[in-house]
């Protein structure tokens, strides 16, 4: 038996962290990371306030920064690395770019004559598929092409900082995954080599409660979207492996705010894309508990729907079972 995992929707304006809490007995202290929000990583007294427990909170934006700065010559390597892997992201893009191309184009057609062109949309939604879990694959031979930074944690800098972390999470009732960036709470997560660590205290029964960007790293891999972004494309893709702890879905939070909800073809898009996963938007209000084997939906009505891949919305979390297992 493990611990459960609880998938809230944004806090603001209105947050529901409190009932989560209450809701699994926790009444001692719980650990808080929000290494995603990066300079205001120390801004926590609106959440000390909403849920009236003592916090510990891990500071790993601000601690790691300064672990860099000790190891002159990781923190070389290491940029090294990732320049890397920005290089590949280009290539990554032009590939996917033209499998998505391809794909819309043929969605289009299949509407004229489904028998003639819905094998080859089938195999335009395979295309773009395995562009992306190819990036998956290219950033883990990138990584591993470089084993002397493969396990940052290890060094002396990072060590003490990671031991800390574990002494703290262990210590608490319950663990928050606030957002913020995700790439770069994901990134600190990882440089601290906290994945397994998130599956220990599971297994000691200490719940996480994650919401925003702290959702999306939980999944097997982060999708980044926005359909009119302020600046650059506005194409979805994927950022790289979450932690793989809910199985399943991707988690898309301010779906509303960040996705052509009323567009049926882009609806069936993306869900067709990410598939078989299930794209699960959370909106405030949202609350999706996960206890090891099963979704528990538990959202505010319209809070928590899921794109389809008919090119609708459909609401609730449905019955993810099968996908997730």
């Amino acid at each position: 038996m493990t611990a459960p995992i609880v998938v809230l929707g944004p806090q603001r304006p209105t947050p529901n962290l409190v009932e989560a809490l209450d809701d699994l007995g926790v009444r001692g202290p719980v650990c808080l990371i929000n290494a995603g929000w990066r300079v205001d990583e120390d801004e926590i007294s609106p959440l000390k306030d909403h849920i009236g427990r003592p916090v510990k909170h891990l500071k790993l934006y601000h601690e790691v920064e300064r672990a860099f700065q000790k190891d002159d010559q990781w923190g070389s390597d290491y940029h090294r690395r990732q320049a890397r892997v920005r290089a590949y992201k280009d290539v990554y893009r032009i590939s996917m770019r033209a499998a998505s191309s391809a794909m819309s184009q043929l969605y289009d057609r299949v509407a004229f004559d489904p028998d003639v062109y819905g094998p080859d949309f089938a195999d335009a939604v395979t295309a773009v598929r395995m562009v992306d879990e190819r990036l998956l694959e290219r950033l883990d031979s990138i990584r591993e092409a470089s084993p002397e930074i493969l396990e940052p944690w290890r060094r002396p800098t990072l060590a003490a900082v990671r031991e800390r972390a574990v002494e703290t999470i262990r210590s608490c009732d319950a663990l928050l995954l606030a957002g913020g960036h995700v790439g770069v709470l994901r990134t600190r997560l990882r440089l601290l080599g906290l994945d397994e660590e998130f599956r220990e205290i599971l297994r000691r029964d200490v719940p996480i409660i994650a919401w925003s960007a702290g959702a999306m790293v939980l999944a097997r891999r982060i999708v980044l979207f926005y359909d009119d972004p302020p600046e650059g494309h506005g194409d979805a893709e994927v950022f790289g492996r979450g932690l793989d702890l809910l199985p399943g879905a991707v988690w898309l939070p301010h779906a509303k705010m960040r996705l052509s909800l009323k567009d049926p073809k882009n609806i069936a898009l993306f869900a067709r894309r990410f598939g078989p996963e299930a794209s699960v938007a959370l909106e405030v209000g949202a609350r999706v508990d996960w206890d090891g084997t099963k979704y528990i939906d538990r959202s505010e009505k319209g809070s928590c729907y899921r794109l389809i891949a008919e090119g609708r919305i459909e609401d609730g979390i449905g019955d993810l079972a099968g996908a997730a297992l």
